[in-house]
């Protein structure tokens, strides 16, 4: 799975996004088992199994974009965080909160760091060995995510992009 943010130029920059996913998706419970513990992310040595992607930030103000693994991590919720260890120019730590409001999954970045970003880019392992299920066939038209975005000047925006599959292979 591939999301990826881009704000739009004269934006400004971005103070938490939340990310709610089309009814269907679900967690996939076995997925959940291996997560690092707080003190293992700290010394850099989260177990392998807890790997789930990697994620990638681009900003005018940097030479090469700072990326680097994600993990689930323990969290004092339902739900473990995902958690980007981001390294280039300078080490940023981002955490995504996972909830389900509404039978729905939501990732949250409650707190981004105030930089200025031309794109965030987030790669979820996916298939057998991802974190999501689907209930649902994903290559039926019309799935929208709900994308909140709000702003270090106050403003918020509502996205609903259309959540797109390959199915390509489908007959």
């Amino acid at each position: 799975m591939i999301a990826a943010l881009r704000p739009r130029s004269g934006d400004a920059d971005l103070r938490n996004v939340s990310v709610e996913l089309p009814r269907g998706e679900r967690v996939d419970p076995r997925r959940l088992e291996a997560v690092c513990t707080r003190e293992r992310f700290a010394a850099e040595d989260c177990p392998p199994a807890s790997l789930r992607g990697t994620a990638r930030a681009w900003s005018p103000l940097l030479d090469a974009p700072l990326q680097g693994p994600v993990y689930l991590r323990e969290s004092s919720g339902r739900y473990p965080d995902l958690v980007a260890a981001l390294d280039g120019q300078f080490p940023l730590t981002l955490v995504a909160h996972l909830s389900t409001p509404n039978a729905r999954i939501r990732v949250g970045f409650a707190s981004l760091p105030d930089i200025r970003l031309s794109r965030v880019e987030l790669v979820l392992a996916g298939g057998r060995h991802g974190l999501l299920s689907n209930s649902e066939g994903l290559c039926r038209g019309g799935r929208r995510a709900t994308i909140d975005v709000g702003a270090y000047n106050g403003k918020t925006r509502e996205l609903r992009p259309r959540v797109r599959a390959d199915c390509s292979g489908e007959g």
